[in-house]
């Protein structure tokens, strides 16, 4: 994670020149032998004109799948038709593509989609086709709809960073209104990522998904002349129109060929503890993470005492306290200063990434913003420089000076930010000092939020500040409530 610090780090890292790496999926000649093993689709009657909704996100392609659609229908001799709806952020809005295909051009007298008339549904983003506008225009047991199960960020994600699209009850929404048997899903960004490198064209596999499951009253030999005229990636977007109708098809294939990362296996508490404490060794040295173990072990003994108490109630059977506190102060000792900032880009497996992501002749560029520097302040943030491939050597030499952090030697010391980082840390182990003498069975709850109010404090300079502010109200609000429990136990 290589997040912001308010200051001397980068925010994200620019690469100039070269060239994306290609995939090392299957090719697509690979594709081609197990697309002519599949049969062809059942494509609809085109008797009366066909609606078709296409819901997604700007700046992500889902404009060029009506297009595609509607140069094929083109290509045909047919009708059609397509009407674009996007908001005022025509980067990262809604975008709602009405499409109308007909059997000649004479037939296509509209071309907006009136209520509950759509035929079919490709929902590139599922946020956009659970929108009141696109479910108006469904039909139960009438429209057939192919959903992207991938989450992207909306508008929420930039005021409330905690934000849940509630992916879920969108599916089910959306199944609901068409009905079971004429939905069905795909995630499509994780293949096309996996599978050609790039979510950018997980729309276009979407269309080719759609196809296959007779979704489009048209030919693939249209379709795929459409993406030729189209004369962008060609190449890549015929393979994810082809992996689209694999995944449809052959989804077992499919996933087998994408190779996603094989799921974690359930961490233990000793492995994340042990975990957590080889970090700090890594970030500091070994007298960090002793320190650490110690408070830890001294959580688990209350613990434990507690579960073996007659009128223990099974809160803390799991240790609860002891994974929240030892969570919450490994993220208090272990904030990610200039230092450790420094070590994540050249200690890490930073450089491997990008090498393995990019070829050619590329620099990369870090973007800075050190106060040792001056420089501008917008909305109370500085403005940051681009420095070049040489800040690399400046990196290697900082992280190997981490030993001096919070000494007299640190320059750093006297920042806005290490002083709140300090603060923050020597108020959680009084925190966990009174919660070793006071915790009990009926205040053991309240412990639990009391030692978690740190989660809330994430982000750099004013957002950390002001996280740190509301945090600090919340902690006086409970721990009033937790020396109530603990005055009313003792009586």
């Amino acid at each position: 994670d290589f997040s912001c610090v308010n200051g001397f780090c980068p925010s994200f890292v620019t690469i100039e020149g070269g060239q994306l790496r290609k995939p090392t999926g299957l090719s697509a000649d690979a594709v081609t032998e197990q697309i002519n093993k599949i049969p062809s689709p059942l494509i609809p009657p085109l008797s009366g004109t066909y609606d078709l909704l296409v819901s997604g996100v700007g700046g992500t392609g889902v404009v060029t799948v009506g297009a595609l659609i509607t140069m094929a229908a083109h290509l045909e001799g047919k009708g059609s038709s397509v009407l674009d709806f996007m908001g005022f952020a025509q980067k990262g809005g809604a975008v709602l593509s009405y499409v109308r295909v007909g059997p000649s051009p004479k037939d296509i007298h509209q071309v907006r989609t009136d209520h509950g008339r759509a035929d079919a549904l490709i929902a590139c983003d599922m946020v956009v086709a659970s929108s009141a506008k696109a479910l108006d225009v469904l039909r139960h047991n009438h429209t057939k709809a192919v959903v992207n199960l991938a989450e992207m960020a909306t508008a929420d994600h930039v005021l409330y960073r905690d934000a849940d699209i509630e992916s879920n009850k969108r599916v089910n929404l959306l199944a609901d209104a068409v009905g079971d048997s004429q939905f069905s899903t795909l995630d499509a960004n994780t293949l096309a990522l996996h599978l050609l490198g790039d979510t950018v064209f997980s729309n276009v596999m979407m269309l080719g998904y759609a196809w296959q499951k007779g979704l489009i009253p048209l030919s693939g030999t249209a379709l795929t002349r459409a993406i030729e005229l189209n004369a962008v990636a060609v190449d890549k977007n015929k393979t994810a129109f082809s992996w689209g109708r694999l995944a449809a098809t052959m989804p077992d294939y499919v996933a087998q060929a994408a190779q996603p990362k094989p799921s974690k296996t359930t961490e233990t508490l000793d492995q994340k503890i042990q975990r957590l404490a080889d970090t700090l060794k890594g970030y500091q040295n070994q007298k960090l993470a002793d320190q650490y173990l110690q408070r830890i072990n001294s959580i688990r003994q209350l613990d434990k005492q507690l579960a073996q108490q007659p009128d223990n109630t099974s809160r803390n059977e799991n240790e609860q306290l002891t994974e929240v506190v030892a969570t919450q102060l490994y993220r208090l000792m272990a904030t990610k200063d200039e230092y450790e900032v420094a070590r994540l880009y050249t200690d890490s497996d930073f450089l491997k990434e990008v090498e393995d992501t990019f070829e050619g002749d590329y620099k990369v560029h870090f973007n800075f913003a050190p106060p040792i520097l001056g420089g501008k302040v917008v909305n109370g943030r500085p403005v940051k420089r681009q420095f070049g491939p040489w800040m690399l050597k400046s990196l290697r030499m900082l992280a190997k000076m981490r030993g001096i952090r919070h000494t007299i030697l640190d320059p750093f010391r006297f920042s806005a930010d290490r002083k709140l980082d300090r603060q923050l840390l020597a108020d959680y182990k009084h925190l966990i000092a009174m919660l070793l003498s006071h915790t009990t069975q009926h205040n053991y709850d309240l412990a639990l939020q009391l030692a978690n109010l740190p989660k809330e404090i994430r982000g750099y300079g004013p957002v950390r500040e002001t996280a740190a502010e509301k945090a600090a109200k919340q902690h006086s609000v409970l721990l009033a409530q937790y020396q109530q429990a603990t005055e009313g136990a003792g009586e």
